[in-house]
């Protein structure tokens, strides 16, 4: 079960490194040389990406069928109450947060 958590927070954690990678990287500091000296203004804003949008690019039929599965066993009303926002969290805490409960629950023994 470490293994599992271990796993979990590794994939959360990859998850939350590349929210940062593109929040860094998509020119959100823009350079400003004025007369009176140089600063930086901000341009856009950090995003957690939710789960269905990392889910969307790795597959996007399998989302959509899994959302159709879930909602015909569940009932539309009750997928659209609760699935719709599972799927909307941030994926790096769906990930970590399980992760680190598992880490902490599996911890071994202190001798």
């Amino acid at each position: 079960m470490r293994f599992i958590g271990w796993l979990l927070f590794l994939i959360g954690l990859a998850a939350l490194g590349y929210d940062t990678y593109l929040f860094a990287s998509g020119n959100v500091l823009q350079a400003e040389v004025t007369s009176t000296g140089a600063n930086f203004n901000m341009v856009g804003e950090f995003h957690f990406h939710a789960l269905a949008e990392y889910w969307q690019v790795l597959n996007a039929n399998s989302l959509v069928g899994f959302s159709a599965w879930l909602s015909d066993l569940v009932g539309p009303e009750t997928f659209n109450d609760y699935g719709v926002l599972f799927l909307s969290l941030p994926a790096c805490a769906v990930f970590m947060v399980p992760g680190i409960l598992l880490l902490l629950i599996f911890r071994g023994r202190r001798d």
